[in-house]
């Protein structure tokens, strides 16, 4: 299947899912040249521009990985979960296209990234981490392991006056994901929209208050200099034993065929 038979099967997806939460969904149309954000969505009183991004697996990585499995080989990978310049690239394009749209004024811009391909669940993932710089925290003396928001590279930080907020998703399901640095968080988290998504709504402030996260979005250290984030850290929350897990995610599949009976 060729990336755009993939583009028109997120685009479904997308519109059928706004549609059964009740949205006004206009699909814009655009040219190779006018590169317009895909969807204008409006409920009884507010409206969301929402760019719809899809991942697709690398095709020739897809090819080498069915051959294997069809030889009868066990395919094995392991990849470090963190901010990922990949992802970057996605969401900057798309809040370029949020921002060239001019046509009627908007309550929200959105982003859209929906995972299709093999190994869903690992790219649902990155698309958190990379948006809210997420990596989990242990504290050494209670074993405790919590996520902390904003501790890496953000494109939440980045994009906070282009993007109000996110949807991620796979075909099973989705979460929406609320940009803290948006002048429009307050609003778009008494949003309709942001209601249908019921209890899959990412918060980090909510998250801290109720103590099942941390979140330094108000660290102003330099991301790249590990030692002074971890340092902030450490203080806001009076924790000195708290250190950065490093996270991996392995997967393995292999091809079975029933013989006939």
């Amino acid at each position: 299947m060729n990336t755009e038979k993939l583009t028109k099967l997120a685009e479904k997806f997308a519109c059928n899912e706004l549609s059964l939460m009740g949205m006004d969904v206009k699909k814009l149309e655009c040219s190779r040249k006018d590169k317009r954000p895909d969807f204008l969505v409006k409920d009884d009183f507010e409206s969301y521009l929402i760019e719809l991004k899809s991942r697709f697996p690398d095709f020739q990585k897809l090819q080498n990985r069915n051959e294997r499995l069809n030889r009868g080989e066990t395919v094995e990978e392991k990849t470090k979960l963190g901010y990922a310049n990949v992802l970057s690239g996605i969401i900057k394009k798309a809040a370029s296209q949020l921002n060239s749209y001019t046509e009627e004024q908007v309550d929200y811009k959105l982003v859209w990234l929906h995972a299709q391909g093999y190994w869903l669940d690992l790219q649902y993932e990155q698309f958190e981490i990379t948006l809210y710089g997420k990596v989990g925290i242990a504290n050494l003396v209670t074993q405790k392991i919590m996520p902390c928001y904003y501790y890496m590279a953000s494109e939440f930080f980045y994009r906070q006056n282009e993007i109000d907020g996110a949807i991620i998703s796979t075909n099973k399901g989705g979460k929406f994901c609320l940009n803290t640095f948006s002048k429009r968080y307050s609003a778009l988290k008494k949003s309709k929209l942001c209601a249908k998504f019921g209890r899959a709504v990412c918060d980090p402030v909510a998250e801290e208050i109720q103590g099942r996260a941390y979140n330094i979005s108000d660290c102003d250290k330099d991301r790249r200099h590990e030692p002074g984030v971890l340092k902030f850290l450490q203080n806001k929350y009076g924790q000195p034993y708290l250190t950065r897990m490093s996270s991996y995610a392995y997967g393995a599949e292999v091809k079975f065929q029933l013989a006939n009976l």
